[in-house]
């Protein structure tokens, strides 16, 4: 647990650290900028290992109850799958005529959107039928 308390304090010790390079001028806006996206970039990816790695060893320890997250991982796969054949990579054309036409970028961010919309429309059916529940009690 030590070396947890270690690590969010170093984590937070770059985070002002870049903040202060930003507001500070010790750097030009565009390498600050540059600098905390990447910042966010190595945070993204470390959240994102943590949560494909973490898990494995959850498997190890209580596979019985892994089998439950290896299930909702395996929906998540699936409503992804789902946004990403249901998304279009249509060209864009803004009101001042300039035109937007990066397949990949307008593909994924359709998926994105996609993907939002069934979590929100999953989020309303269960706050719904749990309301339900209760009151049927």
């Amino acid at each position: 647990m030590k070396y947890l308390s270690m690590i969010r304090y170093a984590l937070l010790a770059i985070g002002i650290v870049l903040i202060i390079v930003f507001y500070a001028g010790i750097a030009s806006e565009d390498t600050a900028v540059n600098m905390m996206l990447n910042w966010a970039y190595v945070l993204l990816g470390a959240a994102i290992a943590a949560a494909v790695v973490l898990p494995l060893f959850n498997l190890a320890k209580n596979p019985t109850g892994a089998m439950r997250s290896l299930i909702g991982l395996g929906v998540v796969a699936v409503v992804l799958i789902i946004s990403y054949v249901m998304a279009s990579d249509t060209t864009i054309v803004g009101s001042d005529g300039t035109v937007f036409d990066d397949s990949a970028v307008l593909k994924f961010s359709d998926t994105g959107l996609f993907a939002a919309y069934f979590a929100l429309a999953a989020a309303i059916v269960v706050i719904v039928f749990g309301e339900i529940r209760n009151v049927l009690k």
